[in-house]
């Protein structure tokens, strides 16, 4: 299936082996968040995935991928 731009922020996208996603919201508010865990062949293009943890064999294109601790906001702290 192809996921096309969905705001997934802030909750746990349901994807299933082989999806899709492109130009995609799925950032999280906390550091490291498991996205579809044990899911595998994902391939996201141009999406925001701040603070997710993805399965190691997505593959990604275009993607911003950082980590940042959001849990004060007036002084977000990039962390990785």
């Amino acid at each position: 299936m192809t996921h096309y731009r969905k705001q997934f922020a802030g909750r746990q996208p349901i994807f299933q082996d082989c999806d899709i996603v492109a130009a995609c919201n799925v950032s999280q508010q906390q550091p490291h968040t498991a996205i579809a865990a044990g899911v595998t062949g994902l391939v996201f293009i141009e999406c925001n995935l701040v603070n997710c943890d993805l399965p190691d064999d997505a593959q990604l294109f275009g993607c911003n991928v950082s980590q940042v601790d959001l849990s004060d906001p007036d002084n977000p702290v990039v962390l990785e």
